[in-house]
Formats: structure tokens, C-alpha cells, sequence
């Protein structure tokens, strides 16, 4: 007999005997002529367990030798079929026939077509009674460990309400959307049937409507002009955060005459004076002759770009890959990000947000709800990575989920899906993020610089820098519009001083506390330049002091910090500091206060080591409010300290 029967009934029909040992005896090129033997003898002896179970081996074994072949699948379903037949026949006659291992293969063919209910009984139950095939035992608890963890997902769904992006969704493919950080602009691929019923990518873009960034109605969609789609597949957008510097994806499978080889490269394009650039192939570092790269995302500062590859040295099929922009301007050596991330299978679509510590990607090389499933991890520094989380269900199901994307304030995920339409054609949907998937608070602030006429500032430096760590955050300035955007992640508690400087200006500062509401981002900060003058007053307008009070807090020192470096990098001017109050108190105690308010801003400069010749100071008392003091807020503007020029 065939294995161990345990518990089986004893066959005593001869006949179907003699049919059996006549069928196993047959080599294995001779599985028809065993097969039909088989089928005899059960036909016979309708009881008989291991005649079933021969025949569910040979179909299980066929349908396996053929599972990778694309011109024979119709018949592997059939022998998965016969043979998820006949092994359930084995567990209704004999469940115990050659230690339970009925229950291990249907386990196995219940897990391989991801019904992974199923998979998990009979698995379950192969494991509870078989101890003695240490192999296939291995082999079930590392699936069981994976249905555990599929069911667990299912069981625990997460917050997702999905909606469709008005305007932007068509009959069309609409894929790989790009939301750009300041929420006003999306760029999406879009796949349509050309005349000659060839399918043609482009690459579209859609306005906000609104001004408000919690509504989320978009324009229909425009395909992007020159120099954007040419002819060539176009799709899978990046921009930076001042949105001036686009990274796409270009495929050239059928541009024969275009370069000496084709594939996908990812091409980059810079905004000037509103026209896009021509398009330029990023370096060798980056693009290989004959390997895929695409899917680039560029993190907030522009310094790192993530892409996804297929170039040799990797993990799988395509791994994530990072290149950091040197000091020069070029792009630097592709670097794996590791096997935390990447596997044997592939990775897609990684997206890195405006944090610069998370990163989302799909994936199918890590067991999941589907084919691709959307992971997210967190960077630990030193080139180490969290291990990957899944997203979860209903945000990954049983289809690819490819292409999400995290708004700046982390609140939202914009993301491609045909699993929500009767079509079954891609559209683009957002939803709400549900907590544990966000990422780490941004600070996004975008404005614009002018001077006292109201003309546009260029060449002007931006930066961010916290109060708590002095870590210094710089933004990116268009030098033809005067346009900046900033980003930097925040700490528990984190307050910063964003600062606009230019040469032959005077500094210009900002308090910013991300726990209010107004910096929420995006937010919109526009600066007033003046330029230096001698006899010009200019205010600090972050040194401002509790009522009867000269005492510097650290928001007055920060700012103060900044007029350090001011009088340094000038060195030769000399400034007068004027104390103010409001209108508390009497004229000679508002006198007294406002010397001492100068003269604590005067220590201060003192002790960054400003030369004391290069400094006097003066107290106006309540005589020169800059506001009306009918109001708390006006009082506490007045009480401030301003400087002049000497």
C-alpha cells in the first residue's frame, strides 16, 4: 500500500488490488496509462484511500511541473482541480492515510490560490497529528505563519474610505498619480487607445480649484506641454517641493532612432520663467544602458533621489535604489537600500515623504494581501532601515496596489486602484490616512520675497533653524521669481526662527510654532525686504517682552542670533538700539523700562562677541507705539526693541 494508512479500512476487493499495484508500478512517462488503472480501481472499490490519493499525487505533481508554463494553464487548473478532488476524497475516507498528508498538500493548494482560509484548516490539522515529515512540517509552519498573518489583517481592517478624485478620473487609465507638496498641483499618467489601437502613455496634469487645501476638487486633466510627451512612454512624476524641478520616468521601447539602446531612463527638467526645460537623462550613476530605472521620488530638499532599478547587484527583479547630489550639482553612485527593503521579488513605486524618514513602496517580495502590496518603513539613520509595515487591508487586497502617495500633512493617501469601479479600469482616489501609517510631522512653508516697493527679491537665501537642536534647514529659492519652499520634519515640541537673508538687505525673521493652526501645512509666509540705510529704523520682531519686563526669552535670543551674524558679516556699521513699552505704568518707570529692554538686547550682542563701540542704546518709554495699545495684542507689540544704522 501507498505510505502509511493509519486508520484506513482494510481493501479486500482483488480485483481493484491488483488494479493498484499495477498502476504504481509504472514508470513516471507512463502516468496515463497508471492514471487510468487508478481510476478502475475506484470505480470498483469506491472506499479505496489510496488509490485515490495515488491519483491525487499524479495530478498534483503534473499541475506543479507545469505551473510556470503560460501556454499550459488552463490545463494546470484542471490537474489542481482532479487533485484537490481526490486528496478531499483521501480526507473523507482515510483523514489519517500517510500521516495526514492530504491535509498538508491541500493546505498547499488552498495557500498557492490564496485561499488562505482554507489553507490555514487543513494546515492546521496536517501540523496537529504529522511529526514525523520534518521537511513538509517546515514547510507548513512557515505557511501557517503567513495565513496567521493574512488572517490577522483581515480580521483587524484599517480606516480607508476611499473617494475618486473629481474631473480627473475617466473611462481612461489614469495611474502613478503626483500630488505636489504644496497640494496645488497633480500630475497623473493616463494610457489611452491611439488611432491605430496602440496604447499611449502621456503625462497629464491637473490644477487645484479651490484655495482652500482641504478641498480636494482638481481641473480635468491637460497633458503637459513641450517638452513633455513626445512620443515616448511618459509617466511616474517627482517634484521638489518649490515644484520647479520635475523627475520623470521615459520608456523608448519603440525610438529606434532616438539613442543607441532602449529602455527606461528617468529624465529630469527644471522650471524657468514658467517654461519647462528641455528634457535631460540623468547621469550614469543613475540610468543604465540596458536596465530599468523609473519611478523616481526626490526627497523635500532635492538632495535624494529615490528610484527603482533593475540593474545587477541587486536583491530580486528590481530593487530601490538612492543617489545623493554632490557639491557640484551632479548626481552621486546608486546605492542599494539594502535587503531590509528590498528582496527577491520586486520593488515599485517608492515614494519619500516631505519627512525624509518614510518611505512607502510596493512590493511582492514580502508576503502579503496580493501580488504588490504597499509597505512603509522608517529610515534610522546610518543607512538603516525599520522593517517594513504593512499598510494593511483594506488598503492592500487581493489585487497590485501601486503607486500611493502621502499628502505633506500626512492626513491624506492619493493612490491608483481598479478594485472600486465596474470597469476595472485605473482611476485615482484619495482617503483619509489612518494614524499608525503617517508620517512624521512636516513644517511646509512656500512664499514669496519683496522688497519695500513690492519687486521681486532674488538670490536671496531661506532657512529654518529649530530653537531646540540649531539645526539649520535650508529651502529652495527660485533665483528668477524670488519664489522659496521649505520643509523640514518636526520634533515633539520643535519651534524654529525661518529666516530670509540677501546681500545688501537687512535680515527678515519669522517665529513659527507648528502646533498653530496657521502652519498647518502647506502655509504661505511672504517676506518684505529692506535694504540697509544708514538712519533707517528696522524692527526685531520677534524680541518682545512680558509686561514690565527686560528679560530675553528664546525666541528674543534666537532671533538676536541672527543679528550677530548681521553685524559681523558687516562689521564696519554700527547700530543705535531703541527700547519701547506700552502704555502701563508711569512715564519715568515706562523710560527706565525701555533703557533696560535695549541694554538686555545690547548684553546679548556683548556676549556673542559684537564689539561694544559698535553700539548704543537709548529707551523711548511709551512715547513711540508702533500700534494702538487698545488692545493686549498692540501692547504686546510695542514692547519691543528696534535698531538703526549708524
Amino acid at each position: 500500500m501507498y505510505g502509511q494508512r493509519g486508520d484506513c479500512n482494510e481493501i479486500k476487493n482483488v480485483e481493484a488490488l491488483k488494479l493498484y499495484k499495477e498502476a504504481i508500478k509504472k514508470p513516471a512517462y507512463k502516468q496515463k496509462e497508471s492514471q487510468n488503472l487508478l481510476e478502475k480501481a475506484i470505480k470498483i472499490e469506491p472506499g479505496f484511500a489510496d488509490a485515490y490519493y495515488k491519483l491525487a499525487d499524479i495530478f498534483y505533481k503534473q499541475a506543479t511541473k507545469l505551473s510556470n508554463d503560460i501556454n499550459n494553464l488552463k490545463r494546470v487548473e484542471s490537474y489542481y482541480n482532479k487533485a484537490e478532488q481526490y486528496f478531499l476524497k483521501v480526507v473523507e475516507l482515510c483523514p489519517s492515510f500517510n500521516y495526514y498528508s492530504s491535509y498538508y498538500y491541500l493546505g498547499d493548494f488552498y495557500y498557492s490560490s490564496r485561499n488562505f482560509e482554507k489553507a490555514g484548516f487543513f494546515l492546521h490539522t496536517f501540523l496537529d497529528y504529522n511529526k514525523e515529515s520534518r521537511d513538509i512540517v517546515n514547510k507548513a509552519s512557515a505557511m501557517i505563519k503567513n495565513v496567521d498573518y493574512y488572517m490577522e489583517l483581515i480580521n483587524n481592517p484599517v480606516q480607508f474610505n476611499p473617494s475618486p478624485l473629481q474631473n480627473v478620473c475617466t473611462p481612461d487609465d489614469e495611474y502613478l498619480p503626483l500630488i505636489s507638496p504644496d497640494g496645488e498641483i497633480l500630475f497623473f499618467s493616463v494610457r489611452t487607445i491611439s488611432s491605430s489601437d496602440k496604447p499611449e502613455e502621456k503625462l497629464k496634469f491637473s490644477k487645484r480649484l479651490s484655495a482652500d487645501s482641504s478641498d480636494l476638487v482638481y481641473s480635468r486633466g491637460e497633458p503637459m506641454g513641450v517638452p513633455f510627451n513626445d512620443g515616448r512612454n511618459q509617466g511616474g512624476a517627482s517634484i521638489t517641493i518649490d515644484n520647479n524641478h520635475i523627475f520623470i520616468t521615459i520608456c523608448e521601447y519603440e525610438r529606434t532612432n532616438y539613442t543607441s539602446y532602449k529602455n527606461c531612463d528617468i529624465f529630469t527638467s527644471d522650471k524657468v520663467n514658467e517654461k519647462w526645460s528641455y528634457l535631460k537623462r540623468m547621469n550614469s550613476r543613475i540610468n543604465g544602458l540596458s536596465t530599468f530605472e523609473g519611478m523616481p521620488s526626490i526627497t523635500a530638499d532635492g538632495k535624494t533621489l529615490f528610484f527603482s532599478s533593475s540593474r545587477e547587484g541587486g536583491y530580486g527583479g528590481l530593487d530601490i535604489y538612492k543617489s545623493e547630489k554632490e557639491a557640484n550639482g551632479s548626481w552621486g553612485k546608486a546605492q542599494n537600500l539594502g535587503p531590509v527593503i528590498n528582496t527577491e521579488g520586486d520593488e515599485k513605486t517608492p515614494f519619500i515623504h516631505s519627512d525624509r524618514q518614510t518611505l512607502y513602496f510596493s512590493t511582492n517580495g514580502i508576503f502579503g494581501l496580493g501580488g504588490y502590496d504597499v509597505f512603509y518603513s522608517q529610515y534610522e539613520g546610518r543607512g538603516q532601515w525599520s522593517e517594513p509595515k504593512n499598510m494593511g487591508y483594506p488598503i492592500n487586497t487581493n489585487n497590485d496596489e501601486l503607486g500611493m502617495i502621502v499628502s505633506t500633512n500626512g492626513k491624506r493617501v492619493f493612490f491608483s486602484s481598479r478594485a472600486f469601479n465596474e470597469d476595472n479600469n485605473w482611476d485615482i482616489y484619495f482617503a483619509e490616512l489612518y494614524k499608525e501609517a503617517r508620517p512624521k510631522k512636516v513644517l511646509f512653508v512656500k512664499g514669496k520675497l519683496y522688497d519695500e516697493k513690492g519687486n521681486k527679491v532674488t538670490k536671496a537665501r531661506i532657512e529654518l533653524k529649530s530653537m531646540q537642536t540649531d539645526e539649520l534647514t535650508e529651502g529652495l529659492v527660485d533665483e528668477n521669481s524670488g519664489n522659496y519652499a521649505v520643509a523640514v520634519t518636526v520634533g515633539d515640541d520643535e519651534k524654529f526662527i525661518m529666516t530670509a537673508t540677501r546681500d545688501g538687505f537687512v535680515f527678515n525673521s519669522v517665529y513659527i510654532d507648528p502646533n498653530d493652526e496657521k502652519f498647518e501645512p502647506p502655509t504661505t509666509v511672504d517676506f518684505t525686504m529692506e535694504k540697509i540705510k544708514k538712519g533707517k529704523f528696522f524692527a526685531l520682531k520677534n524680541v518682545n517682552f512680558s509686561t514690565g519686563s527686560y528679560e530675553l526669552d528664546s525666541v528674543c535670543r534666537a532671533e538676536l542670533n541672527y543679528l550677530v551674524e548681521f553685524l559681523k558679516q558687516k562689521h564696519k556699521l554700527g547700530i543705535s538700539l531703541y527700547g519701547h513699552t506700552d502704555d502701563r505704568g508711569s512715564d519715568a518707570f515706562n523710560a527706565q523700562l525701555s533703557i533696560l529692554r535695549s541694554e538686555a538686547v545690547r548684553d546679548y550682542l556683548l556676549s556673542k562677541g559684537v564689539d561694544r563701540q559698535r553700539i548704543t542704546c537709548k529707551g523711548f518709554g511709551k512715547k513711540k507705539p508702533m500700534v494702538s495699545n487698545k488692545t493686549n495684542f498692540g501692547k504686546a507689540l510695542n514692547r519691543r526693541v528696534e535698531f538703526m544704522i549708524k
